[in-house]
This record gives C-alpha cells, structure tokens and sequence, in this order.
C-alpha cells in the first residue's frame, strides 16, 4: 500500500488513528505516526477526553471512537480512506510476522475500509482483498470476512454469477457469524435482482430482514427493507414499495444515516415519479444529488441526474433532459447505472425526432447490458429498438427484437415458483406483447397475432395444472376441439392505462412521450369455430370498461339497456356465424374480466343466457381449453360423489347456507358437514375423495392480496386461496363455490384472475361454479338446487346450468312457494323463507342480478 500525504492537524490524525484502532500500544502508534515530536503527542493523546492508557496501550471509549470516525468520514472521505489503509498496513505487517496481538483490530479496520471502497473504489477494493487474502493463520472468522468483500467486489465489477456463486460458498459454512451470514444474504440477493431472478431475491431478502431483526440491528434492516421496496417497484407493486422504503427511511433517520436516507429518499422519488407526482419526485432526486456532491461521490451524482432527466422527460422538457443525461454518463463509472442512461437518453433523442441518435443511444445501453449479464433490463432494451424498427417501417426487424425480448422475459419465469410474482414479471413486460399482437394483426399475420395474443395470458395456470407444457396452442388446433355448432370467443385488451404506471396518464397531449409510451387502446376479438379463425377489432377502448371501485366488480353500470345492448352489438354480434349458437366457450381479458357477459342484451333485449339461446362457459386460455378437451376427464375418478359443507356465518346472514349443503348431499347422494365438522388437514386430505366439492358459506375477496382471499368455513376458520394453492391437490370435476364474492379476482398486468376461481384450477379442479358479484340467498339456493337436479338427469355442466339460469329468469312466484313448501316438509323447517323483497314480483328473479352472476370456468 502506497502512503498518501494528509492534511490534517497532527495531533488530530494521531486522535483519529487511535480512534481507527480502538486500542493500540504507543510503539504501534509511534510507528504509524510520520511526525517528529512522537513523546510529545503521546502524552497529549492520553490527555485527550475518552483516551485512557490501560496496561501498556491506549484504549478509546468507543461512542467517542465513533463519534471521530464519523466526523472524519463526513469532512474529509478521502483522509478517512487513506487513513484506514495506513493502519490496515501496519497491521497486515504485524500479521505476517506472526504477531496476532491486533489481529480482531484488523478485522474491524479492514471492514470498515472496505465498506468505503465500495462506494469509492470498488476497484481499489479487489486490491486490496486479494493482498489481504495472502495473509497466512488469520481466524476464521477474519477469512470469512474476506471472502465477503471479495464476492462484493466482484458484484460491483459486474460478474454477478461469480460473486453469487462466492456468496454460496460462504453461507454453506455452518460457523458463520449472523451478522455476516445477514450481509451476505442481501448482498447475494442484489446479485439475483440484477441477473432477472426476483423470486430468489426476494426470498434472500426476506431471509436477511429475519436475521437483522432478530439481532436488533436498525441500519442493516433499513438497508434490506430499501433493497425489497426497489423489487416491489420493479414489478410495479407502489403500494408495497412506498411502505418498504418509508420504514426504511425511518431506519435511516433514526440511525442518523445522511447517506442511506438520501437513498431511500431517492427510491421514493421514483415511486412517486411513477405515479405522476413529478415535483415531488424532483424534490426527492435534488435532495440525493445534493447530499452525494457534498460527499463526493460522483457516480452517485450521476445516478440521481438520471432520475431528474426522466422526470424532465415526463414533463416535456427535453432540453433539460438531454443534458441532465448527458452530464450523468459524463459522471458515472458503474456501467449498472450508465445501462439505464444510455435507454433515458435514447428516449430523449427519440422524443426529439432524432431516431438514428435514439438507436446508436439504445444498441450502447444494449453492448453494456449484455457485457455485464443485466439481464433485468434487457427487454425494455430491445421493446425501445423494435420501436425505433417500426418505426422506420421495418416492421420484420421490429419483430424480430420484441421476440427477443418475450424469450428473456418467459426464461426469468422459468425458474419461479411463487405464482404471484411470475404473473407480476410477466405484467410488467405486457406493452411487449401488445405490440407484437397488434403488429401482426396490421400485417394481416392472424396465426402469428393468436399466438401471441395466448402467450400474452399468464400462463401459471398452464404451468402448474397441464401435465404437457408444451407451446401455447394455435388457432387451427382449437379449432379441432370444437363442436360443429361451437365458438369460442377469445379477446384481447391493449393500452389498459388501469394497468400502467399512472405516470403514463399524466402525460400531457403534446408530449411525445405520449405515443411513444403508450400503446393504443383497442379491444380485439379473436373469434374460432370449426371452419373459420376471423379477428375483429370492437371499436371499443378498453380503458372506457375498466372500474374505478377498489374491488372492479361493480356491475351496475352494465345493467341500463341501451349499455347492455351497444356491449352485446360490439363484442359479441361480430363473432355470431348463425342465428343462434349452441355453445359459447368465452376467454375475457382485461377489464372484460368484469363485464356480465351472461347478462348483454341483442337488439330485441333477449339476454345473452336465455331458455333458446347459447350455453356459456368461460376458460382462462385457448391452451387450457384445448388440454382439458383432450385428456377428458378420465383421470377424475373419485370414489365418492360429493362432499358439502356449510357455514352461514355468524351473522347468519346466510340462512339458507346449511340447508344448500344438505340438500346438495342429499341429491347427489354425498356427504354433508357442518361448520367446523372438517378443519384444516382433515378436510384437505377428506376433499380428495369426492368427485363434486360444495361450499356453501361466506366469502372474502381481498384485493390488495388477493391470494388471502377466502372462505369462511367455520366460526374460528378460513380456508384461503393461497393455501389451496400450496397445498391442496383434488380430482374434482367441478367445484361450486355459493359464497359471495368467489368469483371476484384481481387482474394482473399478466391478465391472471387471482383469488379463490384460480386456486382451485391450480389444486386439479376439472370445473369451478362461482359467482361474479354477491347474489341473495335464496335465488342462489335455488338456482343451484335446480342446477344439481339438471345434472343428475345427465345433462352436462354447461348445459344443466344454462338450464337453471333460463329457469330462474322465468320462475313465477307460486312456484318459488311451492319449492319452498316442499322443502319445509322435507327438511321439517318452520321459519318464513321467502324474504317480502321477493313476495310482490311474479317473475321474482326475471333481473339478471339474480342469476347472470353464475359463471362455470373450464
């Protein structure tokens, strides 16, 4: 190590290297001291507040140690540095001459070094870990720690899979330290965010956040809550994002962090960006640039010029914006960071009309990316030339560098587990997709826009449940799998802005940005029967059918004629070969998800489900379609005929919930339990007997995770999506869910309905019955006695429940009596039934409020 001129005070730097030490003898300090004089200063060091000499060696209080170390790094970084390597020196010397005595002193000194380097030098720390590595009989621990900050290193040379690689090395040690075992967790799972393999970063994160918690330690908790709020804002998760990076700018605070707070304060900044607070978001990213030219860092000046260049961008100033970014790549050293400012800057150029600029900015970021594997950026990389491609109306180019993109983004999938963030990652890239549908569609490629359009859907369902995960299928083999008189209906939404950062939203008229950004709206229809594959556009902006409720299940603004009768002419009537349609197989996308498609009106105001009309099922793909038509339902072959179980809450709002469970028992010729009869493992493992499953109680939509949606199965037990997931396994051929709110799911960007429908297709369910909005209590017992009779007389699903469907529209009250009648004198029940809402109507449950809600989904 070369020494290095410092200019401060000399009795101040022999204080500080005291306070480096912790506690040193007077020959070792004498040694590290270059002036004259040295007795002199070291009876005024022990002088000093704090500084005692205790059995031949100066001791120093450590909150005085620490208070002249953190005053020294603030006001002078680079005397703090050398300074640290100095010392660090003379004790590697000691170390290599077999004196020990300071060994646990060089650990501390060589960690808080390199913790500096990191920011300053990352270079200049592989140095020195690889000189420190030849040192000979250190302890292990002093190794382990090492090892650490070589493996950082090489994460910030940009070798990720070898620093990964080094991270697991170190956590297979069982004797390694928690505190090390915690850094080496988050640093590991940075490495994985930046390869594109989210799931293990989060899972590293969420391991680190346990362990710092559990020791009490605030700033290294901080630091794991500021690394989970980027991941959530990666995926587009705001919410999430600001509360994890609010509680870690409170760490911060409370720590007295400047530094790390300014992060935090920086990533809050690109939320609030992304959600069009662009003053706010400038204010965050002015504090940060300010705070890291105070220390210096340049690369981290860089970094927050960035973030103002894309707010200026938002805003229409690409003036200010083409030189933010060019003084930001004139700054930054890390190429991570110089990736994303190549993409900004090529954004600049395009916006300016300048596309050649544009490319050459986008193919350097692209160089960068692919030299240092950040594989996280690269489909945005490769959307932004297939635009400029397009553009210049090279439209086979264009196509070619959106494919690649959709390859990066399906293999980051690959590997996951966790449903949710596959459908997150997937979302995220959808504007990929979108254009490569629409494109094709311009280019009159139908076969090409189909494909697209299916590999568009989330494809977890297809994943977890199809034995054959094969490519999405075609349009020409859907076709095989249906009926002569069959039409499947599948459709596809682009420029959801429900679904995009709100920013784009904020965008104004005149910014180019606009068209650039954002995809057109358009609602298309791809419409398949066994001799034609035709694609419609609607005419419809999907954005118009989107909800603005916070549970977008609100279905009320559907049920006015005139609405009901445009919907039913602009998605429905252009696919309609014929007079009349036996069956209608439906794949709604998007906010079509919502749409009471039972319920639309033709010109004549006959409802969609009616006694002459189609029957309707829905499926969540063409592939799923196709997979269950062509294994049948021969693996499904329960003993038993069908469990029901009952719970009508303790509000016992649902009267007529234990009455559905035993009668649904008793005509299938099942087995009826009450609330709290079967718990947990016992009814998981009991359900995998019976061919039909029947809830018959209350349940809960939760969208802000829907995965915790669930079923209240008994007073003190609820049965949620997400442990139907993890660990049920049934053989099922339908599954009747008469809860309210079952049907209800939560959209991704990936288009997969979350909630309880898609858990029970995950566990093996060959069918799911559930409602789209919460239904009364009697219609919906009615309506599901009448369904079961149907099946029992050997009619199909679909088919007995288009029959019950048409049957409760036209029930007269008198025979609702007599059901009821004949059900008091079965079941022996004595209290009033009928509810007097429905006593003064003769077709009581005519509205489509009473039965449109029934879905099946296959």
């Amino acid at each position: 190590m070369t020494e290095q001129a410092i200019s401060i005070d000399y009795q101040d730097q022999l204080l500080y290297l005291v306070a480096i030490c912790g506690e040193v003898s007077p020959v070792i300090l004498v040694e590290m001291s270059p002036f004259d004089e040295k007795q002199a200063l070291l009876e005024w060091v022990q002088g000093q507040e704090g500084v005692a000499l205790v059995n031949g060696r100066f001791h120093i209080q450590p909150d005085i140690a620490h208070h002249l170390l953190t005053q020294l790094e603030n006001n002078d970084a680079t005397a703090y540095r050398h300074m640290h390597e100095h010392v660090l020196s003379v004790f590697a010397n000691s170390l290599r001459q077999g004196d020990f005595t300071y060994e646990s002193a060089f650990a501390v000194v060589f960690e808080r070094l390199a913790n500096r380097l990191l920011k300053d030098d990352p270079e200049r720390l592989m140095a020195v870990v690889m000189e420190m590595q030849q040192l000979e009989g250190t302890a292990v621990s002093t190794h382990y720690t090492i090892q650490y900050f070589e493996a950082v290193a090489l994460r910030k040379a940009e070798q990720y899979e070898t620093a990964v690689a080094k991270f697991d090395a170190l956590l297979a040690a069982p004797d390694l330290q928690d505190h090390l075992r915690g850094r080496v967790l988050n640093s590991r799972a940075i490495c994985y965010r930046l390869l594109g393999r989210l799931e293990d970063a989060l899972n590293g994160y969420t391991d680190s956040l346990a362990l710092w918690q559990k020791l009490g330690d605030q700033l290294n908790s901080g630091k794991v809550l500021l690394n989970l709020g980027i991941v959530a804002y990666q995926l587009q998760d705001y919410e999430t994002a600001e509360v994890r990076l609010t509680a870690a700018a409170a760490l911060f605070s409370q720590h007295g962090s400047a530094q790390w707070l300014a992060a935090a304060q920086n990533e809050l900044g690109l939320v609030l960006r992304d959600q069009g607070k662009w003053d706010e978001a400038l204010a965050a990213f002015a504090h940060l640039v300010d705070q890291r030219r105070l220390e210096g860092a340049q690369d981290a000046v860089g970094r927050g010029l960035n973030n103002m260049g894309e707010v200026f961008l938002l805003q229409g100033q690409l003036e200010n914006a083409l030189t933010a970014f060019q003084e930001a790549l004139g700054l930054m050293t890390t190429r991570v960071y110089r990736v994303d400012t190549f993409v900004h800057l090529g954004l600049a150029y395009q916006a300016m009309g300048n596309r050649t600029a544009a490319q050459n900015a986008y193919e350097r970021a692209l160089t960068i990316a692919l030299e240092i594997g950040r594989r996280d950026v690269l489909p945005n990389i490769y959307l932004r030339l297939g635009e400029i491609l397009e553009r210049n109306r090279e439209f086979d180019a264009a196509l070619v560098q959106w494919e690649t993109a959709v390859a990066i983004i399906e293999t980051s999938r690959d590997p996951m587990q966790d449903e949710a963030l596959k459908i997150s990652l997937l979302g995220r890239w959808q504007q990929i997709f979108e254009r490569l549908v629409l494109l094709c569609v311009q280019l009159g490629r139908d076969a090409a826009a189909f494909s697209w359009a299916e590999r568009a859907r989330a494809r977890a369902y297809a994943e977890a449940v199809l034995t054959d995960q094969s490519e999405v299928v075609s349009a020409t083999a859907v076709q095989a799998y249906l009926d002569a008189d069959s039409q499947l209906l599948c459709y596809f939404t682009t420029g959801v802005l429900a679904q995009d950062a709100p920013m784009l939203s904020n965008l104004s008229t005149d910014n180019p940005l606009r068209t650039m950004l954002r995809v057109p709206g358009h609602t298309l229809l791809f419409a398949i029967n066994q001799t034609q594959i035709k694609i419609f556009d609607c005419g419809i902006d999907p954005n118009l059918l989107a909800s603005s409720s916070p549970r977008s299940n609100v279905v009320e603004q559907f049920w006015h004629p005139a609405t009901s009768k445009q919907l039913y002419e602009l998605l429905i009537l252009p696919a309609l070969t014929r007079s009349t349609q036996a069956d209608l197989i439906i794949i709604p996308h998007g906010p079509l998800h919502h749409i009471p498609f039972n319920a639309l009106l033709d010109a004549n105001g006959v409802p969609l489900v009616n006694p002459t009309g189609s029957t309707v099922t829905y499926t969540p793909s063409a592939t799923m379609f196709v997979s269950r038509k062509s294994t049948g339902v021969e693996k499904l072959a329960p003993t038993k005929t069908c469990l029901a179980l009952s719970y009508e809450g303790d509000d016992h709002f649902l009267q007529f919930a234990p009455l559905e469970a035993r009668a649904a028992a008793k005509l299938l010729g099942g087995d009826c339990f009450e609330a709290g009869v079967l718990r947990g493992d016992n009814l998981r493992e009991t359900a995998v007997g019976y061919r039909r499953l029947h809830f018959a109680c209350h349940g809960w939509f939760n969208q802000a995770d829907p995965l915790e949606s669930y079923l209240v199965i008994a007073p003190d037990e609820q049965l949620t999506a997400r442990e139907i997931i993890k660990s049920w396994q049934i053989q099922a051929e339908l599954v009747v869910l008469s809860a309210c709110q079952t049907g209800v799911s939560h959209i991704l960007r990936g288009d997969e309905a979350m909630g309880l429908t898609r858990a029970f297709l995950y566990a093996g369910a060959g069918a799911v019955l559930v409602t789209q909005w919460p239904v009364a209590d009697l219609p919906a017992f009615l309506l599901i006695m009448r369904f079961y009779e149907l099946l029992e007389s050997g009619l199909e699903l679909s088919a007995a429940l288009h029959q019950a469907q048409s049957w409760l529209q036209t029930v007269p009250l008198y025979a609702v009596i007599e059901t009821i009648n004949k059900l008091k004198r079965d079941y022996r029940l004595e209290e009033d039934m009928i509810p007097r809402i429905f006593v003064q109507e003769t077709f009581p449950f005519a509205h489509p409020q009473y039965w449109a809600a029934f879905v099946l989904i296959i």
